[in-house]
């Protein structure tokens, strides 16, 4: 049915090359078939300055399943014990949306995860919060975090670029 749809229309844009893929995977044979990055507002980011950087490794993402926050807490576990010399006072901010109740108890699941793995103290949880906080701990920290296998386009990704 999904392959149907698509076939009926005269004009698909993709955001990056991974969907377009997908889609022409779908209805090989449909002509218009565009790529379209989403517009990236880079000019936020611009201004900040890689001196002075704190120990911080950044993760934004909803909190989602396919985000994989249990992975890149077990990464960061893993970190903090094979490299303690390195590790040491570097902080984990895992800044990202809830949406729902779902989200919200996955969210718990993942506390009491980095608990389990002994690194809760390192850990920062900040949730649906404003937009400012996300360009506050952009500034700050060293690393950028990502895990989602396959991500459509993210925007995080380019964000941490900046």
């Amino acid at each position: 049915m999904y392959a149907f749809t698509l076939s009926q229309l005269d004009l698909i844009l993709a955001n990056s090359t991974w969907t377009l893929n997908h889609l022409k995977s779908l209805v090989p044979s449909h002509e218009m078939m565009k790529l379209c990055y989403p517009p990236v507002a880079v000019e936020k980011y611009e201004a900040n300055s890689l001196a002075g950087r704190a120990k911080v490794v950044l993760s934004v993402a909803q909190f989602r399943p396919e985000k994989d926050h249990a992975g890149q807490l077990r990464a960061f576990a893993l970190f903090k014990t094979r490299h303690p010399k390195t590790a040491q006072d570097v902080k984990l901010i895992m800044l990202g949306g809830a949406r729902q109740q779902a989200d919200k108890d996955r969210v718990r699941g993942l506390q009491k995860l980095a608990e389990e793995l002994g690194i809760a103290a390192d850990v920062e949880w900040i949730i649906n919060a404003d937009y400012s906080v996300l360009l506050e701990a952009s500034a700050k920290a060293r690393v950028g975090l990502h895990c989602m296998w396959n991500e459509h386009f993210g925007i995080s990704i380019v964000e941490y670029m900046v």
